[in-house]
């Protein structure tokens, strides 16, 4: 009976050690990616700003305009001048300034939407190459992070880059 412990023992000692040795040999898969040049480098947000800046640019034209409007206005104007060309320019300089706000708010809305849409993209493209690739980690850094060193066969912000790029053009890899 103490023979069968004994080697019921020697057989669980045995089976605990291939264990821990297989579980160390299973090496984790680590990647990192530079964030700010995959976020600069995506087609997706290049499309978005030029889009944004189209449209910030016809509103800054609609803005120029009434501007225009309101100087030419102004000069036109004197303490002797008739009260309803007064009470127009007041209207069209308030009518200005509402539209500047409206230009301003709307604008900072449209940045942020744009914002979210990116990162919702990309992190949804970061997870299916982190998948794909086997990666246990993919850890990301921007210049001031605190990933101070790598090794240079981790970083993958090139792969994940073409990766990003490539799914949003339709691709399947």
């Amino acid at each position: 009976m103490n023979k069968i412990i004994g080697i019921l023992g020697i057989i669980g000692l045995v089976l605990s050690i291939t264990c821990i040795v297989l579980q160390f040999n299973q090496r984790q898969k680590i990647g990192f990616v530079n964030i700010e040049t995959v976020y600069d480098e995506f087609i997706m947000k290049k499309e978005l700003e030029t889009k944004f800046e189209t449209v910030t640019q016809l509103r800054q034209q609609i803005l120029d305009s009434m501007k225009l409007e309101l100087t030419i206005l102004s000069k036109s104007l004197s303490p002797k001048s008739d009260p309803d060309k007064i009470q127009e320019f007041k209207l069209k300089r308030q009518e200005f300034a509402l539209k500047e706000q409206s230009f301003n708010e709307s604008t900072e809305q449209t940045n942020e939407q744009y914002k979210n849409q990116i990162w919702k993209q990309l992190s949804q493209y970061i997870k299916q190459f982190g998948n794909k690739n086997k990666f246990t980690y993919m850890l990301g850094f921007e210049n001031k992070s605190s990933i101070l060193y790598g090794d240079e066969a981790e970083d993958v912000t090139k792969e994940l880059s073409t990766y990003v790029n490539e799914m949003y053009k339709g691709g399947t890899k």
